[in-house]
């Protein structure tokens, strides 16, 4: 569906954006294209691909239509956590200040795309008669409080109110979630009309649908195929997953599970992994999305303890509209939890304990025949046009 609108130069400020393969980077590729299939001029500022990885690498890639701005190539980020979150923070701000200088007296209309978060009060202090939009992925004083310790319980404090400072300027904030916003107004202090609510959205192309016989050849059909995808960090709690994974193999003697990931803490896990039941795979690109869901038997999608209204899994609107089942372990009342129920398409586990997982698994694999994945992808039709549809977000984007 295209709109009718008067062209506007829309800047995309984020780190995230094309070639990388997931989360960020992936959705900020496909709003940026949906901007342009509405006839604006659009330019990101950007760096060069090093999600999940940490790691910067040299593309010249383009996209139709599309400006890209890139920096940071040769930064070099620290394994510590947090070291390289200020290391990313400080950068993308210095560049983003220096590149939207360059496009100043043209611009119509920023994009924050958040976190990070630093480079948006530079966007409020130096172009404050420029219309601001800002869509928040993650609510870092709320992801913070996933680990333990003193420490970071202060840090996710002090986090908190710097990101309430920042977001309490913007025109327009974009949430990805009700829980999101409900936080933002009753913990963040941000006006109601401030914000709205855009689900992540649906992104699998079925025209590049592929089917190869390297991808095939990983899912044996003789096995019962349990998989992670994604990118792995605190938000995921990796360790706990893979000793999920690992109960699962011992009770399970056809159950074979897969990690489809890279970056430091994959690395770890597969050097650590000694069963030969547990799979560790590199990211697979966009055309073989669609292929390798139809080969996951289940997908589990995890969230740390406490991060329910911070975050979002923006894997979930393309698992649902694949008709893949779904193990999603999160809080009670989350908004994963809502959707999971809403939409059937899986089981939801409320703690991190090994006995609900696997009883989750083992009424999982009980039910898998009743019900077809085309009937699902028929059932969940409507819940996709109505949640996890771009369309209205681009138009909230271009009205401003």
């Amino acid at each position: 569906m295209k709109m009718e609108n008067t062209k506007k130069k829309i800047i995309i400020a984020s780190p995230f954006f094309y070639p990388e393969l997931i989360s960020t980077g992936k959705y900020n590729t496909f709003l940026s294209k949906n901007l342009i299939l509405n006839k604006q001029e659009i330019t990101v500022i950007c760096s060069y691909p090093f999600y999940p990885s940490w790691q910067p690498e040299y593309t010249a890639k383009s996209l139709p239509g599309i400006k890209i701005k890139r920096g940071g190539l040769k930064i070099r980020y620290p394994k510590s956590a947090i070291l390289r979150r200020l290391v990313l923070e400080f950068w993308f701000a210095w560049h983003f200040f220096k590149e939207a200088k360059k496009e100043n007296e043209t611009i119509d209309i920023f994009v924050a795309i958040a976190p990070p978060i630093f480079f948006t009060g530079l966007m409020n202090f130096f172009f404050r008669d420029i219309t601001k939009i800002v869509i928040i992925h993650d609510l870092l004083g709320v992801m913070a409080t996933s680990s333990e310790g003193l420490s970071r319980r202060v840090i996710a404090n002090v986090v908190k109110k710097i990101e309430a400072f920042l977001f309490r300027r913007f025109d327009k904030v974009i949430c990805l979630t009700e829980s999101m916003q409900d936080e933002l107004i009753n913990e963040y202090g941000l006006k109601k009309k401030q914000c709205e609510v855009h689900y992540p959205f649906a992104t699998l192309d079925m025209s590049t649908h592929k089917i190869d016989d390297l991808l095939k050849s990983l899912f044996p059909r003789e096995f019962f195929h349990l998989v992670y995808s994604g990118a792995l960090g605190e938000k995921q709690k990796p360790k706990m997953l893979y000793q999920f994974f690992a109960e699962a193999c011992d009770r399970q003697p056809n159950v074979c599970c897969h990690f489809f990931s890279q970056g430091h803490v994959f690395e770890q896990l597969k050097a650590y992994n000694a069963n030969e039941r547990i799979k560790f795979h590199g990211l697979v690109p966009e055309s073989q999305l669609q292929a390798l869901y139809e080969f996951s038997d289940i997908q589990v999608v995890p969230q740390a303890e406490g991060t329910g209204a911070g975050a979002f899994p923006s894997k979930i609107p393309n698992l649902i509209a694949a008709g893949v089942p779904v193990i999603a372990i999160c809080d009670q009342g989350t908004e994963l939890e809502k959707v999971v129920r809403e939409t059937d398409i899986g089981k939801v586990v409320n703690n991190w304990d090994k006995d609900l997982f696997i009883r989750a698994l083992d009424s999982l694999i009980a039910d898998m025949d009743k019900k077809n994945r085309v009937v699902k992808k028929v059932e969940v039709h409507a819940t996709i046009k109505r949640k996890f549809d771009i369309n209205r977000l681009v138009s909230s984007i271009i009205e401003g």
